[in-house]
């Protein structure tokens, strides 16, 4: 990860960011399964791995930075919060039926590594839903480390899915 963490909390904001971010958890919980055992990568403040505790899965929520973590599960207390980093990811190969990972891999040095640790984790069958910005569309932040087009990064998820 990059030296600075980026985090949003969209809960109780309506601006235009915080509305998509509650949106790709409203995806996720549209393609997944009541049940379904879960990673919620760069969880940040938790509220994602909240709706999907809601929606009735089994999610570990996992971040690499402390002060969210302990944040997360001291805001939901029936969720699980783990320090991990991307690139280790602290689980058993196919530990998980699904892995979700919103607005993280322009955040990471190596996102092929980081792929290939998603796919580790993920069962055979499992199903990887992500997201990441349009490198046309940002304002090139600083702690965006490695922003992608859309051919760029269909061919490097392609590549592991």
């Amino acid at each position: 990860m990059s030296d600075t963490i980026e985090h949003h909390n969209p809960l109780g904001k309506s601006d235009y960011l915080s509305i998509q971010h509650r949106e790709r958890y409203t995806f996720a919980i549209s393609r997944l399964t009541p049940g379904q055992r879960l990673l919620d990568i760069a969880c940040g403040a938790g509220y994602g791995t909240a709706m999907l505790l809601k929606y009735g899965c089994s999610v570990v929520g996992a971040d690499c930075d402390e002060q969210a973590v302990s944040g997360a599960q001291a805001k939901y207390p029936r969720g699980s919060f783990v320090m991990a980093d991307v690139l280790n990811i602290p689980f058993e190969d196919e530990s998980f039926d699904a892995v979700v990972s919103f607005e993280t891999i322009e955040h990471v040095n190596d996102g092929n590594r980081f792929l290939s640790e998603v796919h580790r984790v993920l069962r055979p069958s499992g199903i990887f839903i992500c997201s990441t910005p349009n490198i046309r569309y940002t304002a090139h932040p600083p702690y965006h480390v490695k922003e992608y087009s859309p051919g760029e990064f269909y061919a490097l998820v392609r590549h592991w899915f």
